[in-house]
Protein backbone atom coordinates (compact mmCIF):
# COMPACT_ATOMS: atom_id res chain seq x y z
CA UNK A 1 0.00 0.00 0.00
CA UNK A 2 2.81 2.35 0.16
CA UNK A 3 3.90 2.15 -3.20
CA UNK A 4 0.51 2.57 -3.95
CA UNK A 5 0.56 5.89 -1.90
CA UNK A 6 4.12 6.85 -3.76
CA UNK A 7 2.71 6.29 -7.08
CA UNK A 8 -0.32 8.66 -6.29
CA UNK A 9 1.96 11.31 -4.84
CA UNK A 10 4.40 11.23 -7.91
CA UNK A 11 1.56 11.65 -10.25
CA UNK A 12 -0.25 14.42 -7.87
CA UNK A 13 3.23 16.57 -8.08
CA UNK A 14 4.07 15.64 -11.66
CA UNK A 15 -0.26 16.90 -12.31
CA UNK A 16 0.72 20.02 -10.65
CA UNK A 17 3.54 21.05 -12.69
CA UNK A 18 6.47 19.61 -11.17
CA UNK A 19 9.66 18.58 -13.76
CA UNK A 20 11.87 16.86 -10.67
CA UNK A 21 10.50 14.71 -8.38
CA UNK A 22 12.92 12.23 -6.69
CA UNK A 23 12.61 9.95 -3.47
CA UNK A 24 14.09 11.65 -0.31
CA UNK A 25 15.14 8.23 1.58
CA UNK A 26 18.15 6.14 2.58
CA UNK A 27 18.52 2.14 1.46
CA UNK A 28 17.48 0.79 5.10
CA UNK A 29 13.96 3.75 5.11
CA UNK A 30 13.05 2.10 1.96
CA UNK A 31 13.19 -0.70 2.23
CA UNK A 32 11.27 -0.25 5.25
CA UNK A 33 8.68 1.83 3.78
CA UNK A 34 8.29 0.12 0.02
CA UNK A 35 9.57 -3.29 0.67
CA UNK A 36 12.61 -2.42 -0.99
CA UNK A 37 10.63 -1.91 -4.12
CA UNK A 38 12.52 -1.01 -7.20
CA UNK A 39 8.92 -1.34 -9.05
CA UNK A 40 8.80 -0.03 -12.68
CA UNK A 41 6.58 2.85 -11.69
CA UNK A 42 9.49 4.31 -8.84
CA UNK A 43 12.12 2.76 -9.92
CA UNK A 44 12.84 5.62 -12.44
CA UNK A 45 12.83 8.16 -9.62
CA UNK A 46 15.81 9.51 -8.59
CA UNK A 47 17.76 8.84 -4.95
CA UNK A 48 18.29 11.41 -2.93
CA UNK A 49 20.57 10.25 0.48
CA UNK A 50 20.19 12.45 3.56
CA UNK A 51 22.46 11.35 6.43
CA UNK A 52 26.41 12.69 5.80
CA UNK A 53 28.31 14.54 8.21
CA UNK A 54 30.77 16.56 6.19
CA UNK A 55 30.38 17.49 2.29
CA UNK A 56 33.39 15.00 1.46
CA UNK A 57 30.56 12.32 3.16
CA UNK A 58 27.81 13.68 1.33
CA UNK A 59 30.39 13.33 -2.05
CA UNK A 60 30.72 9.40 -0.96
CA UNK A 61 27.23 8.95 -0.78
CA UNK A 62 27.33 9.97 -4.17
CA UNK A 63 28.23 6.29 -5.17
CA UNK A 64 26.28 4.52 -3.16
CA UNK A 65 24.07 2.25 -4.78
CA UNK A 66 20.38 3.25 -5.66
CA UNK A 67 17.64 2.13 -3.63
CA UNK A 68 15.09 2.75 -6.19
CA UNK A 69 16.99 1.51 -9.25
CA UNK A 70 17.69 4.33 -11.03
CA UNK A 71 20.71 6.61 -9.96
CA UNK A 72 21.61 9.06 -6.61
CA UNK A 73 21.60 12.44 -8.02
CA UNK A 74 21.81 14.52 -4.21
CA UNK A 75 22.98 13.77 -1.39
CA UNK A 76 22.96 16.24 1.89
CA UNK A 77 24.86 16.79 4.85
CA UNK A 78 23.99 18.24 8.14
CA UNK A 79 24.95 22.15 8.15
CA UNK A 80 22.65 25.07 9.37
CA UNK A 81 20.75 25.03 6.94
CA UNK A 82 21.56 21.17 5.89
CA UNK A 83 23.90 20.98 2.51
CA UNK A 84 23.11 19.65 -0.55
CA UNK A 85 25.63 18.62 -3.04
CA UNK A 86 24.62 17.90 -6.27
CA UNK A 87 26.57 14.45 -7.68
Amino acid sequence: MNVADLQGMVAALRDAGATTVGAHSTTSQWGTITGGSQARSLGWLPDWIPGARTLSGAESNCLQASFTGSKVTLTQWASHPDGDYSC
